[in-house]
């Protein structure tokens, strides 16, 4: 009967250290790509966290004498094409029955200091006269606040904002008319909609109503702070935006885009 030789010899040293070597190089590789990956990510965010400030800076920018431009980093957008005076453009068009003719103003917003020196560009815009007579802008020294209502609740809502008198407040539409104690709107889905409103009383007690026939909401001065934008040392800027989620739910932006991403 022959005995079957069984062939116990392991790997040598040199294997081990070459297999070794082999997941020593690997892992490194894995770690390099990693990290880059992670600094990708972080400039990508500062980059759409860059866009969103400027383009708020210009969409929010109307070039009335008591608002300045410095305080929201903004400037004329001057250009030498023809037809151009500064950072005024004349666009016209010809749609048969409708034609255009109107004046343009180009703005830019300037960067915000970021750390991350590929974050640090600027947006530039064109906005017709059409969309620059915006009058009501914040101011807190006089108690005047922009209130931005965006709805993603998925339906349409008909809602009326009421501030009654005895709680100190008035509401102004766009192009700074005053609207009173009450200020109708009716919202699409994902439709929004800008108003003033100023907090007449003196100690910034007032309270406001937003209703309509299926939902209402009440916001007092203390739960209006959480609605409120806060610039890079957490200072209200004066805009205040409202988020009307799928849900019914009455959102500050931070909280919405923690919920759903950033719009």
């Amino acid at each position: 009967m022959k005995l079957r030789k069984h062939n116990k010899k392991g790997m040598t040293l040199v294997e081990c250290i070459i297999a070794m070597a082999l997941l020593g190089v690997m892992s490194a590789m894995l770690v390099t790509i990693a990290v880059a990956a992670k600094k990708q990510n972080l400039a990508n965010y500062q980059r759409s966290q860059e866009m969103y400030a400027q383009a708020a800076r210009i969409e929010s920018y109307a070039p009335t004498a008591n608002y300045r431009a410095n305080h929201i980093k903004v400037s004329a957008l001057i250009s030498k094409a023809s037809g151009a005076s500064g950072n005024v453009f004349k666009l016209k068009a010809d749609f048969g029955t409708y034609k255009l003719d109107t004046t343009t103003y180009g703005y830019k917003a300037l960067p915000t200091g970021t750390k991350d020196k590929t974050a640090k560009y600027t947006l530039k815009s064109l906005k017709s006269e059409f969309d620059t007579t915006a009058a009501v802008l914040p101011d807190l020294t006089t108690g005047y606040y922009v209130i931005k209502f965006y709805n993603y609740s998925g339906a349409e809502h008909d809602f009326n904002f009421k501030a009654p008198d005895e709680n100190g407040g008035t509401f102004y539409d766009a192009q700074g008319k005053s609207a009173g104690i009450e200020f109708p709107m009716v919202l699409a889905d994902t439709a929004t909609v800008t108003a003033g409103f100023r907090a007449t009383s003196t100690d910034e007690v007032f309270t406001i109503y937003i209703e309509d026939s299926a939902v209402s909401y009440t916001i007092d001065a203390t739960r209006f702070q959480y609605f409120m934008e806060k610039d890079e040392k957490l200072n209200p800027t004066g805009y205040v935006y409202f988020y009307l989620d799928q849900n019914g739910d009455l959102l500050s932006k931070e909280t919405y885009d923690e919920n759903y991403g950033t719009t």
